[in-house]
């Protein structure tokens, strides 16, 4: 996994030099760090989890309809300071694919993305606890309505494969289908601002040696404005409505009901600055506020949930 991790990592460090050296190379970059703080009433409280993670794409302009896209994520969870993670547990992501897109019309665009996703959990004895091998599949379209209004939508199909689990993970996870759907439209209302709505759904059906109907849905409505307030700055404001009683999850190991059911709401705002059209610096903070989650036996347990980022987006 970690020789999987080092090589996506030079693979993504190399479209910069190729970029640099031949000009049929364009793409982006996006290093970014992510810091999730959870305030657990009436529990012990844990340290945050550090996310650091790369992102990227790169096209070969020869065939403008490819790219390459991919992600190396690392996250710490209960630490206290970044590369510090002595107590706890270590997450490694590597999640590469292919895109190809094409302009049908001068309105339509089609596009289809095959990515695999790898997954390893270590605890702080570098022990592995599980590993997870996700394909995934991603239809998708926009249509151009006017010159400020544009409709689209994307679905991922995915397989989760779960290997190498510990043995109290073993009775816990299980290999799951599953499907992700974004749906909605961008109005452009002013140069550089926009307002966008997605209708997003998550839903999962996991795997069960005895019984059957196991199973999780998310639903939330995504909205986001965009505003420049200048010719180098924009501020964004965004939020993750739950609709349809939230994420809701229905397990029948051992029981046959509501496992659990979580309300949670998000609000965001990111502050976007240019020093240049190929170099931009994004810093945000999100809340979850009183997120509420209802078990079994109707027990209710709330936390709040904060969340910071930084990230550099350069342009080649």
């Amino acid at each position: 996994m970690r020789k999987v991790y080092l090589l996506t990592g030079l693979m993504a460090l190399a479209s910069l030099a190729y970029a640099e050296n031949n000009s049929k190379w364009t793409g982006q970059i996006v290093p970014r760090v992510e810091i999730e703080d959870l305030n657990n009433y009436g529990k012990d409280e844990a340290h945050p989890t550090w996310v650091t993670k790369i992102t990227g794409n790169l096209k070969y302009k020869d065939h403008p309809n490819w790219t390459f896209i991919y992600e190396l994520r690392k996250d710490e969870y209960n630490t206290t300071h970044l590369f510090d993670n002595v107590d706890g547990n270590t997450k490694y992501r590597v999640y590469p694919g292919i895109k190809y897109s094409r302009k049908v019309t001068d309105k339509l665009t089609l596009g289809l993305a095959l990515r695999d996703r790898w997954q390893l959990l270590e605890n702080s004895k570098e022990e592995t606890q599980w590993k997870v091998n996700s394909w995934r599949l991603i239809p998708n379209f926009s249509y151009q309505i006017t010159n400020k209004l544009e409709v689209h939508t994307q679905v991922m199909f995915y397989k989760d494969i779960f290997y190498d689990r510990s043995p109290e993970k073993s009775a816990k996870q299980r290999n799951l289908t599953g499907y992700e759907i974004y749906s909605g439209f961008t109005y452009r209302f002013a140069p550089g601002c926009f307002f966008l709505a997605d209708y997003w759904e998550e839903s999962n059906d996991f795997e069960h040696d005895n019984l059957g109907d196991d199973k999780s849905k998310h639903q939330q409505i995504r909205p986001t404005l965009s505003l420049k307030v200048s010719e180098k700055n924009t501020v964004e404001f965004y939020g993750r409505f739950q609709i349809l009683n939230g994420e809701m999850k229905r397990d029948n190991e051992g029981k046959v009901g509501t496992k659990y059911e979580r309300e949670r709401d998000r609000y965001g705002v990111d502050f976007i600055h240019r020093f240049s059209p190929n170099f931009i610096l994004n810093v945000g903070v999100a809340t979850e506020p009183n997120v509420k989650v209802k078990n079994y036996d109707g027990k209710v347990s709330k936390y709040d949930w904060f969340y910071y980022t930084g990230r550099i987006v350069y342009k080649f």
